[in-house]
């Protein structure tokens, strides 16, 4: 049990809470004995704003157990009465007295590494030039213990490998000084699914252990990797024309940041990354967009630039919705430059295709 106080400006009122992780989010439940109506309005305030709970303390019993709330936001409330539960983005605890080893908890299930069971309880690699660790947590998640320099890239590749957004649910540190525990604590955005993407077309090792082995951290912008794949893999939860300019600003990122061609425009960017991977069908792409007959301002729409104004400055307008759904393949030819240079980023040119 706990103890949750809230600053409503003119008074504080107390109440007692309960704060627990279920299904990988964060609950903060409390009961109010009166002022209800203020803690209401203020709660709904907070929410509305998107404001951070600065003005809320969290005692528990235990006094070996810190938390800090002044960087967590509200994501829903549920209540009615006197009973109220908050759903919060993150958290972050103080355990004294404790200590462990550094590691980070992921929303992905163990049954995705290949020999990693309840029973077995861990598989350990050697790649990346260091010893990663998986660990069973339960049937959705999965300890990663790995050196905190790699821990981004680790989490990418697996993104990388599953084509869906691995998030960090709990970040363990240890701090050996003060002889405590550090944990952030996050909520689940997404829940885990395995899509298809052409990354199965061209990589190597049946699963994600060995995938990572094969990857490596020694291109010049690999800093620059995490972000990529981001965009990647987030382009194939968003509709078509969303998905297409996504992909776009992918293509003409890398040739702006990455192959140093910044003083070009966005279409001629794009040129220069089909180029640069040697991506064959842009001819081919060229002609399915002319031929399609789009027009915007009375004038017709012939390159992937003129698309990509369509869909984006016109709101993504119906016209491009219908185009994406009758034209697959303009998409499909994104995603091939997209692929590319996430694969060149992580390390795999060596792969057949990619270079």
């Amino acid at each position: 049990m706990a103890l949750l106080i809230i600053d409503l400006g003119n008074k504080e009122v107390e109440c007692k809470a309960n704060f627990s992780y279920i299904d990988n989010h964060i609950v903060l439940a409390f009961q109010a004995k009166d002022h209800m109506l203020e803690i209401t309005g203020f709660i709904t305030d907070c929410f509305n704003n998107g404001d951070l709970l600065e003005k809320f303390t969290l005692q528990f019993d235990d006094e070996n157990i810190e938390v800090d709330l002044k960087n967590s936001s509200i994501e829903k409330i549920i209540g009615g009465g006197n009973n109220c539960e908050l759903w919060l983005n993150r958290v972050e605890l103080i355990r004294k007295g404790s200590s462990t080893t550094d590691c980070v908890v992921l929303n992905l299930p163990p049954k995705q590494i290949d020999g990693l069971t309840e029973v077995s309880k861990q598989k350990t690699i050697e790649a990346l030039e260091c010893e990663i660790v998986f660990c069973y947590n339960d049937e959705k998640s999965t300890y990663l213990f790995c050196p905190k320099s790699i821990q981004n890239y680790v989490v990418s590749l697996i993104s990388l490998y599953c084509c869906c957004p691995i998030e960090i649910l709990c970040e363990f540190c240890n701090d050996e000084v003060n002889n405590q525990t550090k944990v952030k604590m996050y909520s689940q955005k997404h829940t885990f699914e395995e899509n298809t993407s052409p990354i199965y077309l061209r990589k190597k090792g049946g699963n994600i252990a060995e995938f990572i082995q094969y990857a490596h951290l020694n291109h010049s912008h690999i800093n620059d990797m995490p972000r990529y794949v981001r965009q990647f893999v987030d382009s194939y939860y968003v509709s078509e024309p969303q998905r297409f300019n996504m992909l776009f600003a992918m293509a003409s990122s890398y040739a702006e940041y990455i192959l140093g061609e910044g003083h070009k425009g966005g279409g001629d960017l794009v040129r220069c990354t089909i180029n640069h991977f040697q991506v064959d069908g842009l001819d081919k792409i060229k002609g399915v967009i002319q031929n399609a007959g789009l027009s915007r301002n009375g004038k017709n729409i012939s390159c992937l630039t003129d698309l990509r104004n369509e869909s984006e400055h016109n709101l993504y307008s119906d016209d491009s919705y219908v185009f994406f759904d009758k034209y697959p393949s303009v998409n499909i030819f994104m995603e091939e430059i997209a692929c590319r240079i996430v694969m060149k980023l992580s390390g795999f040119e060596t792969f057949k295709g990619i270079c």
